[in-house]
């Protein structure tokens, strides 16, 4: 559990390939404030399919993300790109 959420945090958005039901992923990316603090998340489930672009759905869900917390006044020289990097 520790090594996935070191992973998590790298990568900068959480998975969940088929781990609560059998035909279902789940993307999730943090929510930060202006200090810089998880304040919430945003998710999207789907179902699994071999024909869908689930990098291109990442880096979307990643810029929704980064969208949402530049509103709340989140600004950080490790928030480049479709990234977190810490």
């Amino acid at each position: 559990m520790i090594e996935e959420l070191a992973l998590t945090k790298k990568r900068g958005y959480a998975i969940d390939l088929k781990e609560h039901e059998s035909k279902t992923i789940c993307f999730g990316v943090p929510i930060f404030d202006h200090n810089g603090d998880v304040i919430a998340a945003v998710s999207l489930s789907d179902i699994v399919s071999s024909s869908k672009d689930y990098d291109a759905i990442i880096r979307d869900l990643i810029k929704c993300g980064k969208q949402i917390s530049k509103a709340f006044g989140f600004t950080s020289p490790y928030f480049e790109d479709d990234v977190f990097v810490s």
